[in-house]
Parts: C-alpha cells; structure tokens; sequence
C-alpha cells in the first residue's frame, strides 16, 4: 500500500487565551505536508464535520467544506480554527423528537482528524473523481 501524499502532521488543542469570548473556545491547530515532489494537491480547508464522544473523550473533525488551498509540493501548511468549549448535539430519531445534549469537551483526550484532497481544484468533494481521503489520530489533551 502505498503512503498518501498528503499526511496531517499534528493536531494540537489550546483554550483561547485572548479574552475576547464570555464562552471557553478552543483553539485547533492543523498541519498538513504534501510529501509529493512533482504534484500540487488541492485541499478542503473548511471545517465541516465535528463530533464529540464524551464516552471515549474522542473530538472528530473533518475538513469537506468548498473552501480550497493549494498545497504546492513539498510544502507544509498550518491553519487554525475556533470551536465553543461546549457543543451542542442534536441526534434526531425518526417519528421522536430531536434530543439536544449539550457536550463538554474540555476532558478530550484524542483527536481524529479527516481531510479531503485532489490534484485538480474543484473536484475534492467528489471521491468518484478520485478525491482522496486522509485521516489521522492523536493523543491530545486541552492545554
């Protein structure tokens, strides 16, 4: 099996400090390099996906939103998102009403972290355009 050209080096965790929330936020810091020599790779940089499973202290974020960054060969790039301290989880059962739990994420102790890629801009989401997906794991706590 051959390795993915785009691999996600960290995932780091860190409460804002800048004072400028009444809420907790956490900030999210993601690197991703492109270990192609010769290839440039478009990537999904939006954040789209979030889950939390307070069960296995597990924070789950996925980068499939429009918003695209070229990463040109043999480069690494760092961006870094905010996300409230505590999320709300809306699990909606056919026929019942919507349960809303309101989740505390500051005991998270991994970070699963999905990016979405192509060598052509535009065709990232489509997978049956051969978009590619990396994932990755880290033990994380929140500094």
């Amino acid at each position: 099996m051959n390795s993915p050209d785009i691999t996600i080096e960290d995932v780091s965790l860190q409460m804002d400090q800048s004072g400028m929330y009444i809420e907790g936020k956490v900030q999210i810091s993601i690197t991703l390099k492109n270990n192609s020599k010769s290839l440039t790779y478009y990537v999904l940089k939006r954040l789209r996906n979030i889950d939390y499973d307070k069960g296995g202290r597990t924070l789950s974020i996925g980068l499939f939103e429009s918003e695209q960054v070229a990463i040109l060969p043999d480069t690494t790039l760092q961006w870094q998102y905010l996300i409230p301290m505590w999320m709300k989880k809306i699990t909606r059962t056919p026929g019942l009403r919507e349960i809303v739990e309101v989740l505390d994420i500051s005991d998270v102790q991994k970070v699963v972290c999905t990016v979405a890629y192509h060598t052509s801009p535009f065709q990232v989401e489509s997978s049956d355009e051969g978009g590619e997906t990396v994932v990755a794991s880290f033990e994380r706590t929140l500094l």
